[in-house]
């Protein structure tokens, strides 16, 4: 398992690597509200869980149990990009902007880009969660729930991957 400080010297030197004056350095976990790459990173790993425990209990009929890990993983998306709001914003009360250097712009468009992406999951996902009582009872087909849960790992995946690029980078 990588440390939490790690993630810190992950963003610094992406800051370093690029140019980008060390003041606008910003030290995640340090704040009052600090926000950690880590955490963002398990918190997908865990709405990818969730969906997963969400479409067995509805293959062995559990629905009350399918609509609670759904709703769970709906929560823990809108947790993520909430956490990825606070990030950004962190960073602009520390001076950190688009365009402040090569590095945060990176940075900004890279999150950006995802969290839109992660935005439409979202709303897929709110769908499903609207209609989880008509699927749990066989009323409607499962279609959506799976192509939700087909874009959802691939997000979760897309966000590994990424974290790692990031980490290896340096």
């Amino acid at each position: 398992m990588v440390r939490a400080d790690r993630h810190s010297d992950v963003v610094r030197g992406l800051y370093q690597r690029v140019g980008g004056p060390q003041r606008n350095v910003v030290r995640l976990g340090s704040g009052p509200r600090a926000q950690s790459p880590l955490g963002e990173h398990l918190r997908a790993d865990r709405s990818s869980a969730t969906l997963e425990l969400a479409r067995r209990s509805l293959r062995t009929g559990a629905a009350k149990e399918f609509i609670r890990w759904l709703s769970v993983t709906l929560v823990l998306g809108l947790g993520f990009l909430s956490g990825q709001l606070i990030a950004w914003r962190e960073l602009a009360s520390r001076g950190v902007y688009l365009a402040s250097n090569p590095g945060s712009s990176f940075f900004y468009v890279l999150t950006a880009a995802h969290g839109i992406h992660l935005l439409g999951g979202v709303v897929a996902l709110g769908y499903v969660v609207l209609r989880a009582r008509r699927i749990a009872f066989g009323e409607v087909r499962r279609t959506p729930l799976e192509v939700t849960a087909i874009y959802w790992h691939f997000m979760d995946a897309l966000w590994i991957y990424l974290f790692f690029v990031l980490l290896n980078w340096m």
